[in-house]
């Protein structure tokens, strides 16, 4: 085995366990928001600052019960969220790509419900936000880079994996 076939694909596999880390972060926004629906349950007043904007919007406007149902929701989009992180790692971009658009999708109706936070409340919610899909676009980059990288060197990698 050449030294550059080992450099290729070593550059390869670098690129991909980048991206199957940052994959894992499509998890966190449910997870956050199915805790902080738990907690809301038993604190009343809970306002919410760590979950998704769509829980807390059902809370806000499902009356007594709206903890509850805003908890159930949670369960639902994080059951949603583990086969999207599942195949997103396995190389899936449209499962990448669709748990970003639900990130994104909850952003921009966190900005419709900018008068039911409280201003800090909103902004630390909103940065929360920003940054997890700040996050899913560097995943998407080093995707796309390694895509690149072994379109570009397939040859010396996969000759490495016949090898092996």
């Amino acid at each position: 085995m050449s030294k550059n076939n080992q450099q290729a694909r070593e550059r390869f596999d670098s690129l991909l366990s980048t991206y199957q880390k940052i994959c894992i972060l499509l998890l966190f926004p449910p997870l956050m928001t199915t805790f902080s629906c738990f907690v809301g349950l038993f604190a009343p007043n809970y306002q919410m600052t760590l979950a998704m904007a769509f829980a807390f919007g059902v809370k806000q406007f499902a009356g007594e019960q709206g903890a509850l149902i805003a908890l159930i929701a949670s369960l639902g989009v994080t059951a949603a969220s583990v086969p999207l992180t599942i195949f997103g790692a396995k190389g899936k971009l449209w499962c990448y790509v669709l748990g970003m658009a639900l990130i994104f999708a909850d952003t921009v109706y966190l900005g419709f419900l900018f008068g039911s936070y409280e201003t800090m409340r909103f902004v630390i919610t909103m940065i929360i936000h920003v940054a997890f899909l700040g996050a899913y676009v560097v995943g998407l980059v080093f995707y796309l880079r390694a895509d690149k990288y072994l379109k570009l060197h397939s040859k010396e990698i996969l000759s490495q994996r016949k090898r092996k």
